[in-house]
C-alpha cells in the first residue's frame, strides 16, 4: 500500500490546474469507519503540489501527527469528510496549490483535566511549588533518581486546556533520562514508583521559565511511569538494563 502511495503521489497529477467540482477528489476508498473531528489528531502523509507541476512539500515517505483544529480551513474540510486509509486531493485556487493526503490513522485527543487551571485542594505541595496528585498507586517499590531513565506515557497542557505534547497521541511510550529536562519534570519523576500515575502542576518557574517558543505560564502533566531503570538487573554479560516496552494502548 505504502509502494502505491507513493508512486501515486510523486508523479505529477494530470489535473493539477483543473479543479473539480467542490475543489476536492477522492484517489482511494479508506477502510476506516470513523471521520476526524476538530477534537481529534490525526495520523497522516501528504504531498503538496503548485498549480506548476512544482513538488512544494514531500511527506510521502513519513508520516505528521497533526491537530485538526490547527489545520487550514480547506484542509481540515476534507479531512474531515476522510476515513482511515483513504486518499483524497484538496485543491486550494486562492494558493494555486493541491494537497495531496492520506490518513493513516483517526487518534482522539487525551481528555483535557477538569482541573487545569489551578491545583485542588487535595493537590499536595513541595517546597519549590511543584503541586500533584496520584491518580493511581502502582506496585514499584524504587523511587527513579537522578541518572535513571524510565519508561513512561505523558501528555502535558497550558493551564488554559490546551494539549502542547503527548506520547500517548504518538502511540509509543518514551524512555526519558530523570534529570536533564525541565526542573518540574525532574523532580515529578522522582516522586513516583513505576505504575503509578499521578498529576502535576508546575508553576512556570519550574517548566519553560519564560523561555520563546517554549508553552509559557504553569503547566499541567499526567505522567504515568511503567518501569525504573535502576529497578530492572542487566542481563548476564551486560553492563545495562533492559527496558522494554509495553503494549500500545
Amino acid at each position: 500500500m505504502l509502494a502505491l502511495f507513493l508512486a501515486i503521489t510523486l508523479t505529477r497529477p494530470p489535473d493539477l490546474t483543473k479543479p473539480p467540482l467542490g475543489n476536492t477528489r477522492v484517489v482511494e476508498k479508506g477502510s476506516g469507519t470513523n471521520h476526524p473531528t476538530e477534537n481529534d489528531f490525526v495520523k497522516l502523509q501528504y504531498v503538496l503540489w503548485h498549480y506548476d507541476g512544482q513538488l512544494v512539500d514531500d511527506y510521502s515517505n513519513k508520516f505528521l501527527i497533526v491537530d485538526v483544529a490547527q489545520m487550514s480551513p480547506e484542509w481540515k474540510r476534507d479531512v474531515m469528510k476522510m476515513v482511515a486509509g483513504e486518499e483524497r486531493m484538496t485543491w486550494i485556487p486562492e494558493q494555486q496549490t493541491v494537497i495531496d493526503t492520506r490518513i493513516l490513522q483517526v487518534i482522539s485527543k487525551p481528555e483535557t483535566p477538569a482541573d487545569v487551571a489551578a491545583p485542588p485542594s487535595n493537590a499536595i505541595t513541595t517546597p519549590t511549588g511543584l503541586a500533584y496528585r496520584i491518580l493511581r498507586q502502582g506496585p514499584g517499590q524504587v523511587h527513579p533518581k537522578p541518572g535513571d531513565h524510565v519508561l513512561v506515557h505523558y501528555s502535558g497542557w497550558t493551564a488554559d486546556g490546551k494539549l502542547f505534547d503527548s506520547s500517548v497521541v504518538r502511540g509509543d511510550a518514551m524512555s526519558l533520562p530523570v534529570s536533564g529536562g525541565i526542573p518540574g519534570w525532574t523532580e515529578a519523576i522522582q516522586l513516583l514508583t513505576s505504575g503509578t500515575k499521578a498529576r502535576f502542576w508546575m508553576p512556570e518557574k519550574l517548566a519553560y521559565g519564560g523561555m520563546p517558543d517554549k508553552p509559557q505560564g504553569m503547566l499541567v502533566f499526567d505522567i504515568e511511569v511503567y518501569t525504573v531503570s535502576s529497578e530492572i538487573p542487566p542481563k548476564r554479560g551486560q553492563g545495562h538494563y533492559q527496558i522494554q516496552r509495553p503494549p500500545h494502548p
